[in-house]
């Protein structure tokens, strides 16, 4: 399968999917964070469970992250993690926070904090 092969089995697997449940608390992401899993939570999986193959280096890279090789970079895998990790915390203790709210609604990718080398990069 070539790259544009690939590009339309995953833009179809994202229309198809549709939008990810986000069925635990993530009171340390924002709201840009929380919509940037709601729209792409499915196909993060997928790449993540080698259901779609990658066909960029910045799925490539995002790849590693979600197999624990290196530690997310940019704000996308940073969300991704961060969900992961909630996650398996989810399943061992139960969907509590042990700690202040700290949702914050003003902070986005762009304003993270940390430049990432992947701005103005698309994923797909």
């Amino acid at each position: 399968m070539d790259t544009q092969d690939l590009k339309q089995q995953h833009l179809a697997y994202l229309k198809e999917k549709g939008v990810f449940d986000i069925h635990i608390e993530l009171p340390t992401l924002n709201t840009e964070q929380i919509d940037f899993l709601k729209q792409y939570g499915h196909w993060l999986e997928a790449l993540s469970n080698g259901t779609l193959r990658p066909f960029t280096d910045l799925q490539k890279a995002f790849i590693e992250v979600a197999k624990n090789e290196r530690s997310p970079i940019s704000p996308e895998e940073k969300a991704w993690f961060t969900y992961c990790f909630r996650l398996e915390y989810v399943r061992k203790y139960g969907n509590k926070y042990a700690g202040p709210r700290a949702h914050i609604e003003n902070n986005s990718f762009a304003q993270d904090g940390n430049t990432s080398p992947y701005q103005g990069q698309s994923y797909i």
